[in-house]
């Protein structure tokens, strides 16, 4: 069973905020009985979170989601279109055409995706190797420069977390999860740490914006901004490259189908 959605630690820390508590929880019961429909959106509490795109997103007239708190665009309507959801049902939406096109852009041409939302964990120390292929069900510590998706286990076997581990250096690691698994990760790796372990944990989501670009000529796009040869950058490679006067972190993973 999936318990994602009624575990306790799925509560980020700004929802125990008193202020949040009380715009919000009015809000939730009158939800209680309402039929939900799908892309339904609450509207209170938001522009709280928003990522270093979100001002260019919105000047691209993108509709955006509360995802964990973050403002996450769904779908873009063309200019001079206001990109709301006109009426709320169950059949097909008046912005299909809109997300048909940006499907269809991914899969045929190429599609920036900002995933910021993404939980970011940096771990780091003498012993985050072996801490971290400890948890993890493939082997995270091998090559410097190497991104590895894994899943996490408890003791007895049951599935924890699904995320990824990116071996930066010897003793430096990043773990990207999901949002909604944002405090079970967290909470699955502090329970595990011991005082005898060299190993620190820090939540880094909001120090890094997460930007995936994805498509048969993503390669091709990023190729024309960096002098880095992404001819030779591997599935799986991670390392730094520049972008303009940047230097950015660059993974190339995906699990719906590669170059």
């Amino acid at each position: 069973v999936d318990v994602t959605g009624i575990n306790i630690n799925r509560f980020h820390k700004y929802q125990n905020n008193m202020k949040y508590r009380a715009d919000r929880v009015g809000e939730i019961l009158g939800e209680t009985y309402k039929v939900h429909y799908p892309d339904h959106n609450l509207k209170t509490c938001r522009n709280v979170k928003q990522s270093v795109l979100h001002d260019r997103l919105m000047k691209q007239n993108a509709h955006f989601r509360d995802v964990s708190g973050w403002e996450s665009p769904s779908w873009y309507a063309p200019i001079g279109k206001e990109p709301i959801i006109e009426k709320e049902h169950f059949g097909k939406q008046s912005f299909f055409p809109y997300w048909e096109n940006e499907h269809l852009a991914c899969r045929e041409n190429v599609a920036l995706f900002d995933m910021s939302f993404m939980s970011k964990f940096m771990v780091q120390g003498d012993d985050a190797g072996s801490f971290l292929n400890l948890l993890s069900t493939a082997n995270v510590n091998d090559d410097c420069g190497k991104i590895t998706y894994t899943q996490w286990l408890n003791e007895e076997g049951y599935m924890e977390a699904d995320l990824t581990v990116t071996k930066l250096d010897e003793d430096k690691f990043i773990v990207v999860a999901t949002d909604t698994m944002h405090n079970h990760v967290m909470t699955h790796m502090k329970k595990r740490l011991t005082n005898e372990q060299h190993v620190f944990i820090n939540d880094v989501t909001a120090t890094y914006a997460q930007i995936n670009i994805q498509g048969p000529n993503s390669r091709k796009i990023l190729q024309a901004i960096t002098t880095h040869d992404l001819d030779n950058f591997s599935f799986r490679s991670a390392a730094e490259i520049d972008i303009g006067y940047a230097k950015v972190l660059c993974t190339r993973i995906t699990y719906v189908g590669e170059l």
